[in-house]
């Protein structure tokens, strides 16, 4: 079974794709950097018992170093993303898809593990079904934002290659020629004066 990622011209139906692209990523750099700050602070006071979350893939925590840790990568490469998408610089942008990817599976697999592991007796199934919900947001809104820049890097691919137009005169045949004059005809001279 083949499955192909969507290709879009536009972002949300509305916005060019790459002012899309841009929006996205300083959205997506000040979620980040919101994060860090709630989180730290969350460290540093000493509160106990702290959800972390990432991209739907939630800890208890004492993995809420990692997930600092986690945001700054992200951050970091979000200014990547940002600079190759003003720039126009493909080889930015698709390292920031292969981070994406990976962290988005990395993601997947750490949620997979969690509710197959999880055996928390404080835990009800609302705390499942918004993990889920939340998880499934987060996962929609990344993968979104990599098929854009999937997009984006194809559309500044096309525009780097120079363009190829069709040699119109090739495509006349023999058959199609008309001639008008016989053999033994010479063909007019211009008048010299």
């Amino acid at each position: 079974m083949k499955f192909e990622l969507p290709d879009f011209s536009r972002c949300c139906f509305c916005l060019p794709l790459r002012k899309g692209v841009i929006g996205f990523g300083y959205a997506n750099f000040i979620y980040s950097a919101f994060m860090v700050g709630v989180y730290s602070y969350w460290l540093h006071s000493g509160a106990g018992g702290v959800l972390v979350v990432y991209h739907g893939a939630a800890a208890w925590g004492a993995a809420g170093e990692a997930c600092v840790v986690v945001y700054v990568l992200e951050m970091l490469f979000n200014v990547l993303l940002l600079y190759g998408a003003h720039k126009q610089i493909p080889s930015y942008l698709r390292v920031f898809q292969y981070f994406g990817w990976g962290s988005l599976a990395a993601a997947a697999l750490l949620l997979l593990l969690q509710l197959v592991t999880s055996t928390d007796r404080y835990r009800g199934v609302g705390v499942d079904v918004e993990l889920m919900a939340v998880a499934f947001a987060g996962f929609s809104i990344q993968l979104y934002l990599l098929c854009l820049v999937r997009s984006l890097i194809r559309k500044l691919a096309e525009e780097a290659t120079p363009h190829q137009y069709e040699n119109q005169l090739h495509s006349i045949t023999p058959a199609d020629l008309k001639i008008d004059r016989t053999l033994d005809e010479e063909p007019a001279r211009p008048a010299v004066y």
